[in-house]
């Protein structure tokens, strides 16, 4: 999907001039004198300097998307999902206040481990739709130093303007879709945007929630009506975050859930691919 080249290092100047030539270009091929330089100088200052708020960062991740990954978690979220692994990032001030600029300069440090396998840069969080200002900014100058894959991994929310904003510069979405069916999450009104990019589901096992035949037919249904998906993720659910809610004093919903077994993942893989027969849709997460 991502074709955009890498046009130059960070430190190099003529990268800075080939983008004042740009914003010149953009604005009616105006003459390039000191005031359009300063003009696209202060644009470009102004993208590198616009602000976030980021919970934490993986400089190499291999789960979130094709090839080895540049991870960041954006804090915020209105979801609050009764088994959430990350209670941590519902605020969105409980990330640390972060420049465009900073984080591009920590992709940069380690884009030579990104390249050659197709990775790039995934963000999740929290919900990265609600910092979607700063989504866009972020691949913005992503595009333009290095030309890597970008991801965004998302529960679905985000208003229309957050969605138009965030598509044209996105390569990936990874959707997780918390239930296939409409009382148990609104997944349609997603679905039409996510058919203008490849995107993979995330589906999390939970038994007796989400593990019915009846909602795997409907998942079945969903991702066979898109023409962009491309994946299914199973993952099963897990109690790694109960002690984070504990740290917060809140009480886990979910305390007596247990993860389903490997028998039952299986059972779900193979309904799922038996439903998917003829497609081009991949399922994952039989084999952990």
């Amino acid at each position: 999907m991502c074709d955009r080249k890498p046009v130059g290092d960070i430190e190099d100047i003529s990268l800075v001039r080939r983008f004042f030539d740009a914003v010149s270009h953009s604005m009616g091929n105006l003459s390039r004198d000191a005031s359009h330089d300063d003009l696209a100088s202060q644009a470009h200052h102004e993208l590198l300097e616009f602000k976030g708020y980021v919970h934490s960062v993986e400089s190499l991740a291999c789960l979130e998307g094709p090839g080895n990954r540049f991870l960041a978690f954006w804090s915020g979220c209105k979801a609050r999902c009764t088994y959430c692994s990350n209670p941590d990032t519902w605020e969105i001030t409980a990330g640390k206040e972060t420049k465009v600029g900073e984080l591009v300069e920590k992709v940069g440090r380690m884009v030579d481990f990104y390249r050659p396998n197709g990775g790039g840069v995934t963000v999740t969080g929290g919900e990265p739709l609600v910092q979607y200002k700063f989504w866009q900014r972020f691949c913005m100058r992503l595009n333009r130093y290095f030309g890597l894959h970008t991801c965004i991994e998302t529960t679905g929310q985000g208003t229309r303007r957050a969605w138009d904003t965030v598509l044209p510069h996105t390569d990936l979405a990874l959707v997780c879709l918390k239930h296939p069916k409409p009382e148990g999450y609104r997944f349609i009104t997603v679905k039409k945007d996510l058919d203008t990019i490849p995107w993979w589901c995330r589906y999390v096992v939970i038994p007796e929630w989400t593990d019915k035949d009846e909602d795997l037919d409907a998942l079945i249904e969903i991702c066979k009506g898109s023409p962009m998906c491309k994946r299914l993720d199973l993952l099963p659910y897990h109690t790694l975050g109960v002690n984070k809610w504990e740290e917060m004093n809140l009480e886990y919903p979910m305390k007596d859930m247990q993860p389903p077994t490997k028998e039952r993942m299986q059972y779900v893989a193979k309904r799922l691919r038996d439903g998917f027969a003829g497609t081009d849709i991949i399922v994952t997460g039989d084999d952990q």
